[in-house]
């Protein structure tokens, strides 16, 4: 919510990845913070992962790998982004280069 709600010059976007440490319930879990982003209406919301890739959003990438190659053409100068995933899917690596 924080995040729909802070300004920018540019477009939200939300990098949602896969949450290893949901248990049993991650799917059912994923898709709730999917559909919360959604009806936030973010304009961009893009999937990466296994499970998030389940769920709805505006795009989807099965791995980092396949994002990364796309990222600059998702985004603009003066977007916001949120990255948001389980350490271990490493978003963090959208930033290098």
């Amino acid at each position: 919510d924080a995040f729909a709600a802070t300004p920018c010059h540019g477009k939200h976007v939300a990098v949602l990845g896969d949450m290893f440490e949901l248990g049993e319930r991650s799917l059912e879990l994923h898709r709730k913070v999917f559909a919360h982003a959604m009806a936030l209406k973010i304009p961009l919301v893009i999937g990466v992962g296994e499970t998030s890739s389940q769920c709805l959003c505006h795009l989807v990438y099965k791995d980092l790998r396949s994002l990364k190659r796309k990222f600059r053409l998702d985004v603009s100068a003066g977007d916001l982004v949120l990255l948001k995933a389980s350490h271990s899917m490493e978003l963090g690596k959208l930033l290098e280069d």
